[in-house]
């Protein structure tokens, strides 16, 4: 299982390390896929700070399990808790 975050098209921070799964043109979702094969998105319509559409784009990418939500904001930023989370860890393969 794996717990992806983050925009598919912005080019993180060059000080940090992101092992080679990023590339300008966005993740390398083949590299990252050879290293994993049970993926869960989770994402929230109101983040503010990553958008919908890359949450679903990042899914898409990882065929993963996409959970959604409408009003949870940006995980990490409220109250820390991210429904089915542990849930979805305890039921990896």
């Amino acid at each position: 299982l794996a717990v992806n975050s983050g925009s598919a098209h912005v080019m993180p921070d060059k000080t940090e390390s992101n092992f080679g799964f990023y590339t300008q043109a966005g993740y390398d979702f083949i590299k990252i896929k050879s290293h994993c094969d049970d993926f869960v998105c989770f994402h929230s319509r109101d983040d503010k700070w990553v958008p919908f559409e890359h949450g679903a784009e990042n899914a898409k990418g990882l065929n993963a399990k996409f959970i959604t939500f409408d009003n949870k904001g940006h995980f990490g930023k409220n109250d820390g808790i991210v429904p089915g989370l542990i849930e979805e860890v305890l039921n990896t393969k």
